[in-house]
């Protein structure tokens, strides 16, 4: 297992701060798989079998640290933290693949939350938007969708709108796209996306 660490004082310049972090994990060795893991706090290097955080998606991997996280903001939290003295964050990628490259991405401490939604194979997904006043052009609301194409079969994907106006950025993040890994690969803009409308 690879170890990165970095330390965040975002608690500790302002306390009681809300934060988070985004660490993504993009493979690009072709048909490569590795795992995040990560502790907080103790400095400990994290294992399979100890660790505050994982992600052991095939391919790519995510994981998002929040000071809302039960292990911070329960009072007592289960290990005592205090996040108001700065949190040391230890990432360990365990890779399953000889040789593999792959790059580590971290985002913030002041990220944009998404909401994720999962869509299904062969399911028809009808989603309605509330209105909301605050909600204009300058200010838009950004909603989150993924599908999981296990085994890269080929797929075809429709969006039908009945009211109002949106934009809409479709972008893959796969073995196969070298370049993108979770954080970077989330299509928010053309400068992101293959395929926009």
């Amino acid at each position: 297992m690879q170890y990165f660490w970095f330390v965040s004082k975002a608690a500790a310049v302002s306390y009681n701060a809300t934060w988070a972090y985004d660490i993504g994990l993009g493979i690009q060795t072709v048909d490569g798989d590795a795992d995040l893991y990560v502790s907080v706090m103790d400095g400990r290097y994290p294992t399979e079998n100890d660790y505050d955080y994982y992600s052991d998606l095939i391919g790519t991997d995510f994981v998002r640290i929040s000071s809302e996280d039960p292990i911070f903001s329960q009072a007592p939290s289960p290990h005592h933290w205090d996040d108001n003295q700065g949190v040391m964050i230890v990432v360990g990628v365990l890779a399953y693949t000889d040789n593999i490259d792959f790059t580590l991405t971290v985002r913030g401490p002041n990220v944009e939350s998404y909401n994720f939604t999962d869509l299904a194979t062969n399911k028809q997904n009808i989603y309605d938007i509330p209105y909301l006043p605050s909600r204009t052009n300058e200010n838009p609301q950004t909603f989150i969708y993924r599908w999981f194409n296990w085994y890269s079969m080929d797929f075809t994907m429709s969006v039908t709108q009945f009211s109002g106006s949106a934009s809409y950025y479709l972008n893959v993040i796969s073995q196969d796209n070298l370049q993108e890994n979770f954080i970077s690969g989330v299509g928010i803009g053309a400068g992101n996306s293959i395929w926009t409308a």
